[in-house]
């Protein structure tokens, strides 16, 4: 039998506007908010207070800060169930791989079920992709020598890669586009900024020759939501893209040229391809420093 002694530090009998379970708990959205902000704060400080067990986190923590994300229903929630969000990706860097991907893997399956918290319920999933940290092992060798990997035998690999690779990545990118129906019937598809950013995160965490595997399909969706009509959606779709650009090396900037020139080659998409370029460049030189170059000694 575990006791969870070790959330005793939550418990303030000497200050019941400190304690952690009397304000989670309390009628008032703002102190249910302050709860968790100040459980994420004494997690996020790593210090002996906030070494809580695997078994604390996973049967008590988490559920109690998922619980905000499938009851919220008005709007006046949003921050408390935001605070909740944040607490859940925190939480998730604690969490043993069986925890994690069982948390993971219920949240896809839910999403389709909880439309009204869709929109939460993506950010949960971001949350958790975003707290990915264990470690990868593909079973190809190739990884080691950077030459590009292949997904032809799933049976490959630890069962922390066989589950990304078979069931976690699949599903999450089936959300990566949203199908949206505008006022006069018309079909669109829509990029979702964040879930692309997150398996973004979720690919740099993975063997080099995984993330070159993986790096050209995302880049394409991505690209490939430069096309829609709305001018939001397309100024979304460059921002992604740009933010993409800024997280990885340099030597991968050909690759989204050279999707973009695909993606968009004609018409309109000429001018929303000049100002993705423009865009990419710009987000670039904020982060980019030049290699220190010595020059030669005098003989």
């Amino acid at each position: 039998v575990h006791l969870y002694g070790d959330l005793e530090c939550l418990i303030r009998e000497d200050d019941p506007d400190q304690d952690f379970f009397l304000n989670v708990t309390h009628v008032q959205l703002h102190r249910r908010a302050r709860a968790f902000t100040k459980l994420r704060k004494l997690i996020l400080s790593d210090g002996k207070e906030s070494n809580f067990s695997d078994q604390s986190c996973g049967n008590i923590l988490l559920p109690l800060a998922m619980h905000p994300v499938y009851e919220i229903k008005s709007k006046s929630e949003e921050a408390y169930v935001v605070e909740a969000i944040a607490t859940i990706g925190e939480i998730a860097k604690k969490l043993p791989w069986g925890k994690y991907n069982g948390t993971l893997q219920t949240l896809l399956n839910n999403l389709t079920r909880h439309p009204d918290q869709e929109r939460f319920l993506i950010a949960t999933m971001c949350a958790i992709i975003d707290a990915f940290h264990f470690d990868v092992d593909t079973g190809n060798s190739s990884d080691d020598s950077g030459t590009a990997a292949t997904d032809e035998e799933s049976t490959k690999g630890n069962g922390v890669w066989r589950s990304l690779n078979n069931r976690i990545i699949p599903k999450v990118e089936t959300f990566l586009v949203k199908e949206k129906i505008d006022k006069h019937g018309s079909k669109s598809k829509c990029l979702r900024s964040s879930v692309a950013l997150a398996l973004m995160k979720l690919f740099q965490k993975l063997p080099i020759a995984t993330f070159e595997a993986k790096l050209p399909k995302l880049v394409t969706v991505v690209c490939n939501g430069m096309q829609n009509k709305d001018s939001d959606e397309r100024d979304t779709a460059r921002d992604t893209i740009s933010k993409m650009a800024v997280s990885i090396d340099l030597k991968y900037l050909p690759l989204i040229l050279s999707s973009l020139s695909v993606s968009l080659c004609e018409g309109y998409k000429l001018h929303v391809r000049s100002a993705a370029l423009h865009s990419i460049l710009v987000s670039i030189s904020k982060s980019y420093a030049s290699p220190v170059i010595h020059a030669d000694k005098e003989a």
